[in-house]
This record gives C-alpha cells, sequence and structure tokens, in this order.
C-alpha cells in the first residue's frame, strides 16, 4: 500500500544554483573547509516546479544562499529514526547555474547504511528559534526523523521583519525514478550518491491586478496580519504569532522598507487605466483562519495605499489612503498554502479610505470589490443519483461555523429540470442553527446564537430533491466552534464515537472532514490490517478541518470491512487522552464493474469552458479530474480515449492537470482523438481548451477501457462518460469604458430577432465546415482609409438597430483602439473582447483576424481608425492568433481593410 502524505507532497521551486562554496559540518558550522572530514564531497543535482498556480516565480525567488542537511538513520519502524549528523553548503550571492551543488558527506555516514534527509534552503535567514544548524542539531538531537519533520520551522529574525527574497526552501530527496527516497552511504570507490533534491518554496505570495487604476491609482501594497514562523514541511497548522505589521508613520518616497512593493504607474487609456503588481514581493508563512471577517485580528492581508481619484474632482497626487484587503472572502475561512501565488483582482472602489493603517485593518466596511483567485479548479461537490436520472448535487456536506451568533455558510444546491429540493432537520438541538433559502440555487445555514461552551455545537440537515417517486438526498453535519480557545473535541463528518460509513463496490475516494476544534490541535489516523488491504492510499494527518481522504480500490468478493481510527493531538505532539477517539468502520460491497471512473455523472456531465482569466489565452481554462479504478489491477490495465479534437477542443492528461498546450484553430469538422493508457488508481484529467463568445456545444465522450494484459485470456471491458463543453459568454455589443463597440465587422450579415450570432465558432482553418467559402460570413468588407467614416454612418441603419442605436456610429480613433487592445483575449487562435456590462452574464464580440484586399487569406485582421499617419497612411489595430497592437504605416489609405465601429455612450 502506498501512504499519502499531503502535507510534504507540495515540493518546489530551488530557483538558484550552487557552484562549489564553503561547507560547514555541525561540529564547526561557518568554518570554510577546502576538504570535509570525511574526504568525500559528491556533486547533488536539484530539480524545482513552478508555483502551484499559473504564475512564474521571478528572478528575486530564485536565489539560494545557503543548504542545510541533516541526516537521520533510516528505519522501518519510525521511532529508530534517529539523528545522526548535519552538514551546511555556503552558497555565494550569484551563485552558479549548474544544475547541482557540492554536498561534503559527514564521516559518521558508513557505506550501505540507508539515512533519511531533510533539506532546508536559505536556513541561515530563516534560522528555526533563531539558532545556528550546529545548536539547533544539538539541542533537538533526540528528536526522530519524522518528529522533526513534523516541527521544525523557519522564523523571521525580529518581530518587524517580513519574508522577502531570499525565500526559505524545504527540499525532498529524490531517487533516479523520480519517487521520495533514502540516501545509501557510498563506497570509496562511488562517484554518484544516485540522489537529487527538490525544493520548495515555504511561502505563499500575493499579486496584486488593480483594473480601476482611474478610480484609485495605489502607491505601494505591504502584507499583514502575518504570521512570524511557518513549518517548513508541512502546512496544515499555522506557525508562531500574527504580527500586525501596521506602521504609525507613512514610509518616504522612493525609500520603501524591505517587504513594502512599490506599484508601477498605471498603464492603459483614460477610462481603462489599471496597475499590476506581478513580479513578487508579497509574502507570508501559511496561516489558517476558521472564519474571516474584514476587520479581524487573525486573517493575513494586504494593506493598499493610493490616490483615491474623486468623481468630478481634479486628480488627487497628494492625499494617500489606506485599505484593507483579505486574501480571503470574507465570512468563510482562509487556507494559505505554501508555493501558492494568490491574485486579488480589484473591480471597483467604493469611497477613500482611511486615513491611516490602523484605521484600514479596523474598518469595518469593504471599501474595495476584488475576487482572490488562486487559479487552481475546485472539485466538483458530492453527488447522488438514483437509476432513472435524477440527481442531487451540494456544493459542501460538513460545515463549520464560527463561534458566534449569525455565522452562515451558503450551500449551492444543483438538481435534475423539473424536479426541486427542500432542506429539512435531521437534528438540530436546541435549535442551534436555522437555514433560509437564497434562491433556486442556493441556501444558507446559520447560527442561531453564541457558542460559550467548552464543547462545539452540532446539527444534521438532510437535503430532499422533491418531485419525484424515489429518494435522493444528501446529509450536512453542521458545527458551529467554541468560543473557548482550545475545545476539547473530535469529528468525523460531523459524528463522534464508533459509526459504519458506506463504500460503492466499485470504489473511488472518500473524504471526511476531521474537526479537532482549534488550530494548534491535530488528529492522526490509523488502519487496521482489513481496511489496508483495500485501500490504495489515505492520508495519515491533518489539522483542525483538515480531510480524512481514502481510496478504496474495486471489490471483486464479497462484502469486507476495515476501520479507521481517528485521535486527536495536543499542540505538544501528544496524544489528547481526555478525548475519546473515533471509529470509522468502512462497509464495501461487491462491485458489479470491471473499470470504474470516479466521480461518475449520471447522464451528460457539462463543462463551461469559457474563463475571462487572462493567463488562458489560447490555452486550458478547466480540468476535470477522474479517478481509474479497476476490479482487477493484477491482470488489467486500462486505456482512455477522448473523442474531443484533441487540437483545439479537450485532451487527456494523466495524473496532473496539463495547463501547458494552447489550441490550435478551431476544428470542428476534424476527428483527432486523445488517447492515454494507465493502471488502476491513477488519475485521469480531461483538459478544456477556452471556449469564446456564442460558442456551439461540443459533444464528445470519455471511452475507458479495462484492457487485459498479455499472457491472459480475459475480456475488455468497457465504460464511457458523455461530457459537453459549453461557453459561459454570449455574443454582443460590448460597453468598454464610454464606448460601445458593435459585435461585428461592417458588411457582414445584418442583425435579426434579437441580433444575430454572426462569427458563431467561426474558425482561422481554412478546411473549417463551420466558414462557408474564405469565412465570408463573418470577414465583412474591405474598406479604404476613405470609405470607412461612410460606412460607419450608415452602420446602425445598415445593421438594423432601432431608436438612438440606429445613429452616432463611428470609426475608432487609433488610441481608443489601443484600449480595447488590452483588453483583447483569445480562444483557439481568435481574438475577442469582454464588456464591462455583467448584469446578464459574460458578453463579448469578436474580432475575425480576416484578412485584407491584398491578403484575403491572410490569418491577421487590420481595422482601420480614424488617425493618419504621413498625408498617405493611417493608423490601425492590428491582431493575430495571440496578440494586439495598434501600428500603422504610409501609402496605405487606399488599401481595403475591415472596419469596426464604435459608439459613445454615457458611463
Amino acid at each position: 500500500m502506498k501512504t499519502l502524505h499531503p502535507f510534504y507532497a507540495l515540493r518546489a521551486v530551488l530557483l538558484c544554483l550552487l557552484l562549489p562554496a564553503a561547507f560547514g559540518g555541525c561540529t564547526l558550522e561557518d568554518a570554510r573547509l577546502e576538504v570535509p572530514a570525511s574526504g568525500r564531497v559528491y556533486t547533488v543535482s536539484y530539480s524545482f516546479e513552478t508555483p502551484l498556480s499559473r504564475a512564474a516565480a521571478t528572478g528575486p525567488e530564485k536565489e539560494v544562499r545557503d543548504v542545510a542537511v541533516f541526516f537521520y538513520k533510516a528505519d522501518e519502524d519510525p521511532a529508530n529514526e534517529s539523528y545522526i549528523d548535519c552538514q551546511s553548503v555556503t552558497v555565494p550571492e550569484g551563485g552558479g547555474t549548474a544544475g547541482s551543488f557540492p554536498l561534503p558527506l559527514p564521516p559518521t555516514i558508513l557505506q550501505g547504511q540507508k539515512y533519511r534527509l531533510l533539506v532546508i534552503g536559505n536556513y541561515k535567514k530563516y534560522a528555526p528559534e533563531g539558532k545556528s544548524l550546529t545548536q539547533y542539531a544539538a539541542d533537538y538531537s533526540t528528536r526522530t526523523y519524522s518528529k522533526m519533520k513534523q516541527e521544525i520551522q523557519g522564523q523571521l529574525a525580529s518581530d518587524i521583519a517580513r519574508v522577502t527574497a531570499p525565500l526559505p526552501f524545504y527540499g525532498v530527496l529524490l531517487g533516479k525514478d523520480g519517487e521520495e527516497t533514502t540516501l545509501t552511504g557510498p563506497a570509496p570507490t562511488d562517484t554518484d550518491l544516485g540522489v537529487s533534491v527538490k525544493f520548495s518554496r515555504a511561502v505563499a505570495r500575493f499579486d496584486v491586478s488593480n483594473l480601476v487604476a482611474d478610480r484609485l491609482k495605489i502607491e505601494w501594497v505591504k502584507v499583514c496580519n502575518y504570521r512570524n514562523k511557518g513549518y517548513f514541511y508541512h502546512e496544515s497548522a499555522p506557525a508562531g504569532d500574527i504580527v500586525r505589521g501596521t506602521s504609525a508613520t507613512p514610509p518616504s518616497p522612493g525609500d520603501l522598507p524591505l517587504g513594502y512593493v512599490d506599484a508601477p504607474d498605471p498603464t492603459g487609456l483614460p477610462g481603462s487605466l489599471r496597475q499590476d503588481l506581478n513580479g513578487g514581493g508579497l509574502y507570508a508563512f501559511p496561516n489558517i483562519v476558521s472564519y474571516t471577517a474584514q476587520d479581524d485580528k487573525q486573517t493575513t492581508c494586504l494593506m493598499i495605499a493610493g490616490y483615491y481619484q474623486a468623481p468630478g474632482q481634479p486628480e488627487n497626487t497628494t492625499r494617500l489612503t489606506y485599505y484593507r484587503a483579505n486574501v480571503s472572502d470574507n465570512g468563510s475561512g482562509q487556507f494559505l498554502k505554501r508555493n501558492y501565488v494568490y491574485t486579488l483582482t480589484i473591480g471597483n472602489v467604493k469611497s477613500e479610505g482611511a486615513e491611516t493603517e490602523e484605521g484600514a485593518v479596523n474598518e469595518k466596511e469593504k471599501l474595495l470589490d476584488y475576487v482572490v483567485d488562486d487559479s487552481w479548479e475546485s472539485e466538483s461537490g458530492s453527488t447522488v443519483t438514483d437509476n432513472t436520472g435524477n440527481f442531487l448535487t451540494l456544493s459542501r456536506t460538513s460545515v463549520v461555523l464560527a463561534s458566534s451568533a449569525g455565522s452562515s455558510e451558503v450551500i449551492k444546491v444543483s438538481v435534475k429540470q423539473g424536479t426541486g429540493w427542500k432542506p429539512e432537520w435531521k437534528n438540530n438541538p436546541d435549535n442551534a442553527f436555522r437555514f433560509e433559502r437564497v434562491n433556486d440555487e442556493s441556501f444558507s445555514i446559520i447560527t442561531n446564537g453564541d457558542n460559550n461552551e467548552l464543547f462545539t455545537r452540532n446539527a444534521a440537515l438532510t437535503v430532499s430533491v422533491t418531485e419525484i417517486s424515489s429518494t435522493v438526498s444528501l446529509t450536512i453535519n453542521v458545527i458551529q466552534m467554541s468560543s473557548i480557545n482550545d475545545p476539547q473535541m473530535l469529528t468525523v463528518e460531523g459524528r463522534s464515537g464508533d459509526f459504519d460509513y458506506t463504500v460503492p463496490g466499485q470504489g473511488g475516494i472518500v473524504s471526511l472532514q476531521v474537526i479537532t476544534g482549534s488550530a494548534a490541535s491535530r488528529w492522526k489516523a490509523e488502519v487496521d490490517n482489513n481496511l489496508v488491504t483495500y485501500i490504495n492510499e489515505f492520508t495519515p494527518e491533518g489539522s483542525n478541518s483538515g480531510s480524512l481522504s481514502l481510496t478504496f480500490l474495486a471489490n471483486t468478493e464479497g462484502e469486507r470491512r476495515g476501520t479507521a481510527t481517528v485521535r486527536r493531538y495536543l499542540a505538544d505532539g501528544t496524544p489528547d487522552n481526555n478525548v475519546p477517539p473515533v471509529h470509522v468502520t468502512f462497509v464495501q460491497a461487491t462491485s458489479p464493474y470491471k473499470v470504474t471512473l470516479v466521480p461518475s455523472f449520471l447522464g451528460r456531465l457539462e463543462i463551461d469552458g469559457f474563463t475571462s482569466r487572462t493567463g488562458s489565452q489560447n490555452g486550458v481554462s478547466y480540468s476535470q479530474r477522474f479517478n481509474v479504478i479497476l476490479a482487477d489491477p493484477v491482470n488489467y490495465t486500462f486505456k482512455a480515449t477522448s473523442t474531443f479534437n484533441k487540437n483545439s477542443d479537450a485532451f487527456l492528461s494523466l495524473d496532473n492537470r496539463d495547463d501547458s498546450q494552447t489550441a490550435g484553430p478551431l476544428q470542428t469538422s476534424k476527428t483527432d482523438y486523445s488517447i492515454v493508457t494507465g493502471e488502476s488508481g491513477q488519475n485521469l484529467f480531461l483538459n478544456v481548451f477556452r471556449t469564446g463568445p456564442g460558442d456551439r456545444d461540443i459533444e464528445g465522450e470519455i471511452i475507458v477501457t479495462a484492457v487485459p494484459k498479455p499472457g491472459t485470456s480475459l475480456s475488455e471491458f468497457t465504460v464511457s462518460q458523455s461530457v459537453v463543453i459549453k461557453s459561459g459568454c454570449k455574443i454582443g455589443d460590448i460597453k468598454a469604458g464610454n464606448l460601445l463597440w458593435a459585435d461585428r465587422n461592417v458588411g457582414t450579415m445584418p442583425r435579426g430577432p434579437g441580433g444575430s450570432l454572426v462569427g458563431l465558432n467561426y474558425s482561422n482553418d481554412p478546411l473549417s465546415d463551420d466558414n462557408g467559402l474564405q469565412n465570408g460570413s463573418y470577414k465583412g468588407t474591405y474598406h479604404s482609409f476613405f470609405e470607412a467614416p461612410n460606412e460607419c454612418a450608415s452602420f446602425g441603419t445598415n445593421m438594423h438597430y432601432e431608436g438612438d442605436l440606429a445613429t452616432g456610429w463611428r470609426v475608432p480613433s487609433n488610441a481608443e483602439q489601443g484600449s480595447i487592445a488590452g483588453r483583447m483575449l483569445f480562444s483557439k487562435q481568435r481574438a475577442f473582447a469582454l464588456s464591462d456590462n455583467k448584469i446578464e452574464g459574460n458578453v463579448g464580440c469578436w474580432f475575425p483576424l480576416s484578412g485584407s484586399s491584398d491578403s484575403p487569406k491572410e490569418i491577421k485582421g487590420i481595422y482601420w481608425s480614424t488617425d493618419r499617419m504621413g498625408t498617405t497612411g493611417g493608423y490601425f489595430l492590428e491582431l493575430q492568433i495571440s496578440s494586439a497592437v495598434t501600428a500603422g504605416d504610409y501609402y496605405s489609405d487606399g488599401k481595403g481593410r475591415s472596419v469596426r465601429c464604435v459608439r459613445d455612450i454615457t458611463p
């Protein structure tokens, strides 16, 4: 059985390479030794991953100045994995790019013995307890490997320090197969240790995208309410104390302290100015908060200093005010992970900020409208079905609420069209909670009073599908935390004591929420000898509100049972004997299937392939994960086939989502399947390329076949999942600042009732069956620089607009084209822009790459502006398959090019 250790699995990012440097052993850490005492120096290669979101690491985040290595005896019994020695490597600033570093082995490392290693990057800057490597190793030499791995923490040098580059790194030792391994003491003649190190940052990074720089010009940003310590090797519990991080006096302009990030000047045109702080510099150790409020003292937040611009008033360049932005959604929780980049996108500013930083952190009103995106997709909610196609999906089946009255959580509900749903209390002692329906797709659960008792309050709520003859329901476990700092409790999926949990015969992933009552306490799980034989992996430990996840194999025999025991642990790592353990007995019937997809969706799985994220440009917008379970993994492998066009619609990958590919032109008339093969228990991902405005539904299947291994005479078995990819964006005229941009070119098909769908599924592929002869339906007509104004003057009438919209259309200026160029997005090598008006959801329009009179088949869009270049040329908007710029040329005013009209509107 392979045991999953989720707190050690996020490995990535040593971004600085180590040239030969000064070595130090634990007997003389800072001495520069030409040859270590053992006389053996080996070269260790390293690797790294990008941050676990779609942001690249910056230059300062690729710096490592020293590496500390702890050596432990490897043993099957973790209690015997004792400390052996330590070693340090000092790396000069600007040191190497060779992809490896020298590791001198201490003389205590013996030939043929196996050792476990803990590897810390930039140890000296983030020294645990402020101690040298020699002192720290000596003080904790009685710790075992697993104990040290759990406990070792990096910390800031002082109470006023912040996390700045160089950053704290933790490393994992890998074998040549890329899996975590041990080190074997080399023989005297060995020249290679056969291992490498994979490093990862032990902090989170924050970026800011200010889309309303016309209203708020940001001067600088810093992190507040940050923790002064952080675990190197796990992130499911916060460490250290919260540092407020505010200042009574503002910094001097041009001389910002460490940890402050200077905002760049706004870019774009008036009406659509923006600022992007995405070069790194804002960091914090992981933090966990069960409930966040705008003014709470635990949630890590950003302090944003800027100049508020009041509508109709002269530009403000002198009055600096302050705003607080929590890196979370208020009313929910905060769980900052290591090596993630969280992007805070500001979409509106309500008023002037506070006059002081303290005033900002204590402000109860949220003065900025923003969203926080860490760029990884959430998993599907819990779903239950019957045999006639009725289903119920809930966004959550376990809710943890704060101790105060009025704490709430919204649950999203999805049912089959034509059916309804209703919530009912299964048990609700003392009426501690109530529910309120929000709309047809959600309801909220609310606490009725404060919980000032030692123990949490627990209830259960059943949600059922109505207007059907069968029973389709799910139960939500509801918990209200105690106001006591460390309530002594332990529940698994809202239950304590002993209980049974039914697992489908075909296997799958079961995740149960574990509540310990406080962030300082932890839990550990053990499985008995029965359960260990039919699970593939499980989560052995975690913190408050963490998940006990188990991956069950399919059951080809009779009913089987196995038990997991969950125990509460105190902050010092000792068992809490005052709280009884929870025993969960898993009951699994025989599977009727040879191969199973988890999750499986009755009927079609609908995926919205549209996203407005700029980082997805011709790329992947969403990835749906499946786990493939084979009933007989000894004799079978599997083959998975996606019938979607892998070049333009969606493709399969194994083990991880794949964001690296970009889509070619839309190819709805072509067939090019994606095929992967794998073993039971592997994850299968369907990676969907971004769709665009008005794109037609794309239907396909994922077909998974259990394939007998060579030498067997068994038969194949196949299951399939129907999938439809939709676009959550409509076609229409778009509002961009003070302009209305038409949704089609001059000379295209006029608008019909409600507007026509010109551009629907248009493609740059000349052979696409959507385009007709030379894609004429979406190109429109070409016109010279002189003809363009007259074409726009009659555009409203020609396109069947009514009322005021029938007149007032004109050719945009080159500056106005520059503004829309900065907003351009791309899907399958097609350019489009989105409207500022979101009342009816996402609305966008295409800007076809329609060529010109000189080259009508060229994959390029050239759109006239009103601005001259010289006396015989003009400026224009130029679009290609992934770029949009403004340009111009001389002697071109007689050439035929595309025309897109705009109309002035009142803000």
